[in-house]
């Protein structure tokens, strides 16, 4: 009888990815660093995407809750103009985008595969130009509206 006192497990790990298997995500940081450019929300929607890509529910819900606090704070900042939105930036930095860094880092370090910029840039920067063109349609068709 040859048996082997120690056996080497071949079931697969019990956590949330299989080995190997890691999605490619968008660097939390880097939406962080975007959010200034493109506003919150643009930050909490690649969060909460990555979030969707790595299976973690329980994260998910958080960044659901975050991309609507992004929304309404950043209609708020356009009706009312006030100085909040900077201090919500920092706020969702540290609690949202760093925290997301932080799992990323300890589950996989800095080598994990990453979605391309591409689309999520140039949808920012397309959106930030129809923002300006509308604003600018509008302003022109009140200074027409006000010599009349």
């Amino acid at each position: 009888m040859n048996e082997n006192p120690v056996q080497v497990s071949t079931a697969q790990p019990l956590n949330d990815q299989v080995q190997g298997a890691t999605p490619a995500i968008w660097n939390p940081e880097a939406a962080g660093g975007w959010s200034l450019f493109f506003t919150p929300i643009f930050g909490s929607i690649l969060v909460l995407r990555n979030w969707q890509a790595l299976g973690v529910k329980e994260k998910i819900r958080s960044a659901q809750l975050w991309l609507i606090a992004s929304i309404i704070m950043v209609v708020v900042q356009f009706l009312v103009s006030t100085p909040l939105l900077f201090g919500y930036l920092v706020i969702w930095y540290f609690a949202s985008a760093k925290s997301q860094a932080k799992y990323v880092r300890e589950k996989w370090g800095k080598e994990y595969p990453r979605k391309s910029w591409l689309w999520p840039l140039l949808i920012g920067f397309g959106t930030v130009l129809a923002i300006f063109v509308f604003i600018f349609v509008i302003s022109f068709a009140q200074a027409i509206l006000s010599q009349q």
